[in-house]
């Protein structure tokens, strides 16, 4: 028991990280909009990375149960699980407006244009370059054009994003559950780097209501918190000179409170649970940036720390789902109605 224990936490912890990493290993070069100036950089990265911080912090929010019962103390279940988010189609993609940037331009076509998404698709080649006006004769000069970053879509699957999870719930005192979610930190190569940790208390309520203590239900309350820290280390293309440690950080902070409800009938659980998302997800592009000076090409300009961007998400959810067990082992599946919706899948098994 303790051996294949061991092979199933290994065995989620990869496949967490094949699927995050993958974002790392075909992240594109988007530092070199940085060309154009920190205020231009982030209302880009505003546009452009938003519908991932908020897919990916839903899909995280997902899957802390698949009943309302609680475990006896000592009693425990192992679950691994895969939360499927929709993405909407208007979320890959977002229009370029060239009226919200100070420099930024596109090389050809345009003033404006439908550009990709971080989980968008590519661009067709188009090339951004940056344009400033010189103050000493009042002539625009722009800089050598520069590729506009294309999404992950063509390299991975983004109709659903998949947000992996393995947790741990264990029995304790007076019907409560402790939940916890955890991954040691997960390297791969110099480019990308993930830490995970979570953890959750579910609670029956039902037993200190007199009136409803002998209903044939099951009644609970669930309060989770998730935090998730995933950092891309950038290193230096032939537009942008970038510092050691350079990187981008995604993450993401997420609150759920939720009251649950379940029925057992033989082998099969019947429950749904209705609540509150908090997600914070954050975005910030640190370390120190050289480029050339698009008025004077002899001088290198730096930039440091440019890009600092919050993407709160708050909102109800409503979740319905069947568990099946057989023995200790047991199969669930579950869908969630929110702003980002979401079919959950797990697997795992459960004593006492």
């Amino acid at each position: 028991m303790k051996k294949q224990l061991i092979r199933t936490i290994s065995g989620a912890i990869i496949s967490i990280s094949i699927i995050t990493g993958s974002y790392g290993q075909t992240l594109p070069n988007f530092d070199e909009i940085i060309i154009a100036g920190s205020e231009d950089m982030s209302t880009y990265m505003n546009h452009y990375i938003r519908p991932f911080m908020n897919s990916f912090g839903t899909g995280i929010a997902n899957g802390w149960y698949n009943t309302a019962a609680t475990h006896e103390p000592l009693g425990f279940d192992l679950t691994f699980y895969v939360s499927l988010v929709s993405v909407p189609d208007q979320d890959l993609s977002f229009n370029f407006l060239q009226s919200e940037y100070n420099n930024l331009r596109l090389a050809t076509g345009g003033p404006d244009a439908v550009l990709p998404t971080l989980i968008g698709g590519t661009t067709g080649g188009l090339q951004f370059v940056s344009s400033v006006t010189d103050p000493a004769t009042g002539i625009v000069v722009s800089s050598p054009p520069f590729n506009v970053p294309n999404g992950v879509g063509e390299d991975i699957p983004t109709t659903n994003i998949p947000v992996p999870m393995l947790q741990l719930a264990l029995g304790i005192i007076k019907n409560t559950e402790l939940i916890v979610r955890y991954a040691p930190t997960v390297t791969i190569g110099d480019d990308f780097e993930l830490k995970f940790f979570g953890i959750g208390v579910k609670h029956d309520f039902k037993q200190w209501i007199p009136g409803i203590k002998t209903i044939p239900i099951d009644l609970s309350i669930l309060i989770g918190y998730t935090n998730l820290n995933t950092d891309f280390f950038f290193s230096n293309t032939s537009v942008i000179q970038v510092s050691p440690g350079s990187k981008a950080s995604f993450d993401a902070s997420i609150w759920t409170v939720q009251a649950l409800v379940s029925k057992k009938i033989s082998v099969l659980t019947v429950y749904g649970g209705i609540g509150y998302n908090s997600i914070n997800s954050k975005y910030d592009m640190t370390g120190e940036y050289g480029f050339q000076d698009v008025l004077d090409p002899s001088k290198t300009v730096f930039v440091k720390d440019p890009v600092s961007l919050e993407f709160p998400l708050n909102g109800f959810r409503a979740t319905a789902g069947l568990r099946l067990k057989f023995a200790i082992f047991t199969l669930h599946a579950d869908y969630t109605l929110q702003e980002y919706s979401t079919l959950t899948v797990g697997f795992g098994f459960s004593v006492r």
